[in-house]
């Protein structure tokens, strides 16, 4: 296809700050989304400033600046998110993951070391939990859960290249053999219906954010069958909302774990560890 001549890099790229000038983030996205859409990395446009592109890349790259305008995550625009150690691939059919997660990961790596353990993660979204450890501890085998199959279709895609990564569908533990698993991890919907912060989140699936009984309703579900589930030695490692700690500590303490709380990298309560009294 021949190239459009009014569509340099530079003017394409004012043209998107123009349309972006909402968000704050309207000059990092602006140059990203443009080397996105010609598979190059930023260094390449800053050098070549007067190249242009074609009439098909100018379009598609002006209805990803539409969409990012539209407050869609500049993630789904992508398909593609950093955690931990690697890059996941992201739709709307998972949530993105997020850097708060990862004080999960290395709390769970830190308690446990590489002797075989049978981890199951729940509501594995878009499976970054399952597949950072199962890459992490090779010796470990990994099972990503979850109800919905579009998420599921989601984690296929990231632990395809992970061998001990194995995926479930199960509503909670529903369908988890009895005394087979040593290490419950879960991020679970933990955001109560009508919270303000939804009106952010409004392109990632509800069904992986809002839980009912103000937000604690998943706990409950595991809680209810997890010692049914675990070892005798069996550990819950739970991520929550950073107001939700002492609750979620008496959830867990009543449901016969003593429970020890952890804080993310900004200081907030994230993270509850259970293990069996």
């Amino acid at each position: 296809m021949e190239t459009d001549q009014s569509a340099t890099i530079a003017s394409l790229i004012r043209h998107a700050k123009n349309l972006l000038h909402s968000i704050d983030s309207a000059h990092l996205d602006s140059e990203l989304l443009l080397a996105h859409v010609l598979g190059v990395d930023r260094s390449w446009l800053f050098a070549r400033p007067t190249s242009r592109c074609t009439s098909e890349q100018k379009d598609s790259y002006l209805r990803l600046i539409q969409r990012r305008a539209s407050g869609e995550p500049f993630a789904y625009l992508v398909n593609q998110q950093p955690f931990w150690e690697d890059e996941f691939f992201v739709s709307e059919g998972a949530l993105i993951p997020r850097p708060d997660t990862e004080r999960l990961i290395e709390i769970v790596l830190a308690a446990f070391g590489d002797e075989p353990k049978t981890v199951l993660d729940l509501g594995t979204g878009s499976g970054c939990i399952a597949v950072s450890l199962a890459k992490a501890r090779p010796s470990w085998s990994v099972y990503a859960s979850d109800l919905e199959s579009d998420a599921l279709a989601v984690a296929k895609k990231n632990s395809k290249a992970t061998p001990n990564c194995t995926l479930i569908q199960s509503d909670w533990l529903k369908a988890i053999r009895p005394s087979s698993v040593d290490v419950i991890v879960s991020n679970p919907p933990y955001i109560a219906p009508g919270d303000p912060h939804l009106a952010d989140l409004s392109f990632e699936p509800q069904r992986a954010l809002v839980a009912e009984q103000n937000g604690y309703s998943a706990y409950t579900a595991i809680l209810r069958d997890a010692h049914s589930v675990l070892t005798p030695s069996g550990t819950l490692v739970f991520e929550h909302g950073y107001e939700q700690q002492a609750e979620l500590t008496t959830m867990v303490e009543a449901a016969g774990f003593s429970a020890v709380g952890y804080m993310d990298l900004s200081g907030l309560p994230r993270v509850l560890v259970g293990t069996r009294s």
